[in-house]
């Protein structure tokens, strides 16, 4: 199944496009989301989101790892959701911020948010 990127509709591997919101579809790997790290030790550095949940923390297990002893375990997920990109908090110690406001549920992201984990902050790019 191809998702779209658009309504987050299921499709047809064969299908060209979405058959609710008749938008163009791409495959898996055409997702150009990613997080910029802002700060150091990580400046610049890019981690690409797709389709599949990313998980945030401080352990190994993570898909992304921030070594800070502020940040939880598994601190936060970002995900895709019918067709935008969302982040939680995993009950973390010391809260997810985007944009400088403290998240307590689900939180959709648009391009240039802030995210703040710990002390390192991660730009959201489409």
């Amino acid at each position: 199944m191809i998702v779209c990127l658009n309504c987050g509709h299921q499709n047809k591997n064969d299908h060209i496009y979405c058959t609710q919101c008749g938008r163009k579809l791409f495959e898996r790997a055409a997702v150009s989301a990613k997080l910029v790290a802002m700060n150091p030790p990580k400046e610049g550095q890019h981690y690409p989101l797709s389709l599949s949940p990313v998980y945030v923390g401080r352990t190994e297990s993570n898909d992304i790892i921030v070594k800070d002893a502020s940040v939880s375990n598994q601190h936060g997920r970002l995900y895709f959701e019918k067709g935008q990109f969302w982040i939680e908090d995993l009950d973390s110690t010391n809260g997810t911020y985007v944009n400088g406001e403290r998240i307590t549920k689900k939180k959709q992201l648009k391009d240039e948010d802030l995210i703040k984990i710990g002390a390192t902050i991660f730009k959201f790019k489409l």
